[in-house]
């Protein structure tokens, strides 16, 4: 969140900015220089400037450690359309709590605050400050979890302790909740804590913990039904996790004596079934059936019809297609399956039509089968009403872009959007496409459910560059521009939880590598920057290309899952579809056919006269 001095510098004579005051600049620059003097001098005369709440805000963020709770809300009270607010109660009440200021935390917050340990210290305070019943109450929450809390929670729940609020049933409860959680540190440490009576209980569920075959010679004690029962759930499901087979038969054992509830039973059941797919126990495969025709869960039968993909069985697709509920045999993905395994030509056309009604990958799929033309079932944007277009954060998110202040200006936009409703964030979309600010309208128009306005949702956003390594890597642009889409949103700041970067979301050690093999002697450069990204992950895209054949299919998958992991999955003399429809990654399946379908959708955008689906190659190979 901050400038630094040649960026500030540059900027002032940056002619994006020439609408903004260049004492906000200098202001920021005297903040950033630690200049107080001079920020106050220029700072009088800066009340109507867009970006004014943001100099408050560093202002109180700087002097955090002895701003009163009245600076923190009089600030609320100024700028209440600004996030900036909410990390300022956050950075407060953190210097609040180690300042045991407990009187200034509540000032700030009228409800427990987002955080673990925010909320202990907003409980601590509610015990410091008198109101005990609202303290035990916090304490038992926070403490009723499967798994440690941080060591600020410690001086709440050993005040909780030392008022005899922690029972020995509380400690039993969460010792059945790290047991779920697999958490055996903290189930021995709890089980120590446990005294008198139900120690032997406590002791028990360690046993199970370690040797979870010991369940099948528990018999529920009187009184004692309730928690045998689910203790038994919790050994059958940590067996199965460790040995699949050991665990379905240690269910049966366990089934006939224990007397489970019917919920009980479905969740064991289904839990089983899940992980009796490699195994050639015929037994338990029957079983495994058997369940799934019993229970007819439509999560459990889409598992087993992907199963039957994956083996090869397209006819006996059908049989578990229809096992399904009558909705999700209507959607697109089985209508497709059913025409593909119906033996009427009628019936066949009439679930290819009703699938070739969708804008997706089986709508794609099911129109090029029948030689017609792909439904885009596009939409018109709504125009931005008066009262949206004097919104202070449309002011102040182009000044922010413009500063290269990238992430406040998605959480201006974010913290927007969650205020505003549907058709109001659709509208907004529109506003931000007409700016070119794509990865926003891509934003507002997914939380706005604006799935038809096609042209926000896939625009073509850094073509010249994107044409560019596309004729000099020889891929499609519609290809790259659709991998990006599905991969950032078009987002070039984008950074995965796993450290992915930029639009084509490349990892650092994938960057590297790829920089290396087309001679880079200086590394990849910043991944963040469009050009270097496209032109790194054009190549390595390429280069998966060259590994399997000019496939599209096995490329992409390639590109999201590794081309190792895709070399494994092959082999197995699939058709396409049943290929795709089987990957064993959820994520990378939804990868594989969302960019597929994205291509479709930008080969219209790029005005390709005749767009196609999959290539006759990718089509006709087996996999």
């Amino acid at each position: 969140m901050r400038l630094g001095t040649v960026a500030l510098l540059c900027l002032l004579a940056s002619s994006s900015l020439s609408w903004a005051d260049d004492d906000y600049l200098a202001a920021r620059k005297a903040q950033q220089k630690g200049n107080e003097k001079t920020y106050l001098q220029l700072r009088k005369g800066l009340n109507s400037h867009p970006l004014a709440g943001y100099l408050d805000y560093y202002q109180l963020k700087a002097h955090i450690d002895d701003i009163t709770a009245k600076q923190v809300r009089d600030y609320l009270y100024r700028y209440p359309d600004l996030p900036l607010g909410r990390f300022l109660v956050k950075r407060f009440i953190d210097q609040a709590a180690a300042d045991k200021n407990w009187q200034g935390l509540l000032a700030v917050t009228s409800s427990a605050p987002d955080g673990i340990e925010r909320r202990c210290n907003y409980y601590l305070a509610k015990l410091h400050t008198g109101d005990k019943d609202a303290a035990w109450q916090g304490a038992q929450q926070l403490y009723l979890v499967g798994h440690s809390q941080p060591e600020a929670c410690d001086p709440l729940f050993k005040a909780w302790r030392g008022a005899g609020k922690m029972t020995p049933e509380l400690i039993l409860s969460r010792m059945e909740l790290a047991f779920a959680k697999g958490q055996g540190s903290l189930l021995g440490y709890l089980a120590r804590q446990v005294h008198g009576h139900r120690a032997e209980l406590a002791k028990m569920m360690l046993t199970l913990f370690n040797d979870p075959d010991q369940v099948a010679s528990q018999v529920p004690a009187p009184g004692e039904q309730s928690r045998s029962r689910r203790l038994a759930v919790l050994a059958v499901e940590r067996q199965t996790r460790l040995d699949p087979i050991k665990g379905w038969r240690l269910w049966l054992q366990t089934n006939k004596h224990m007397g489970f509830t019917g919920p009980q039973r479905f969740d064991v059941e289904r839990y089983i079934s899940y992980r009796l797919y490699d195994t050639d126990n015929d037994q338990a495969i029957a079983w495994r059936d058997k369940v799934i025709r019993t229970y007819r869960d439509d999560d459990m039968t889409e598992r087993r019809i992907r199963f039957a993909l994956s083996q090869g069985n397209i006819k006996d697709t059908r049989q578990w297609i229809g096992l399904l509920s009558e909705q999700d045999q209507q959607l697109d993905r089985w209508q497709y399956w059913l025409a593909r395994t119906e033996n009427d030509a009628v019936k066949k056309k009439a679930y290819l039509e009703n699938a070739a009604k969708h804008r997706s990958y089986y709508g794609f799929l099911a129109a090029e089968d029948l030689g017609q033309p792909f439904n885009l079932n596009e939409a018109r944007v709504p125009p931005l009403t008066s009262g949206l277009a004097t919104l202070g954060a449309l002011k102040r998110i182009p000044l922010l872009l413009a500063m290269n202040e990238d992430l406040l200006a998605r959480i201006e936009w974010y913290y927007l959007l969650d205020k505003l409703s549907g058709p109001q964030r659709l509208a907004l979309a529109g506003w931000a496409h007409r700016q070119g600010y794509e990865n926003l309208a891509i934003v507002a128009a997914i939380r706005g459910d604006g799935w038809d306005l096609v042209s926000l949702r896939f625009p073509l956003a850094f073509k010249d560059t994107f044409e560019r390594y596309g004729k000099l890597r020889k891929l499609p642009q519609s290809l790259i521009l659709a991998l990006s889409r599905q991969e950032s949103a078009l987002n070039p700041k984008a950074q995965s939880p796993v450290g992915a970067r930029g639009l084509m979301q490349l990892m650092p050690k994938t960057a590297r590598l790829t920089a290396k093999r087309l001679g880079d002697k200086g590394g990849p450069g910043n991944l963040y920057d469009p050009q270097v990204n496209i032109r790194l992950g054009t190549q390595y895209l390429r280069e998966m290309l060259d590994r399997f054949d000019e496939n599209r299919i096995l490329a992409t998958a390639a590109y999201n899952a590794g081309p190792h992991r895709v070399e494994h999955w092959v082999g197995n003399d699939l058709p396409f579809d049943a290929f795709v429809e089987s990957i064993p990654f959820k994520e990378t399946r939804n990868y594989v056919q969302n960019v597929l379908a994205f291509n479709v959708i930008y080969q219209y955008q790029l005005g390709k006269e005749k767009p196609h689906m999959v290539t006759k190659k990718e089509r006709q190979s087996v996999y």
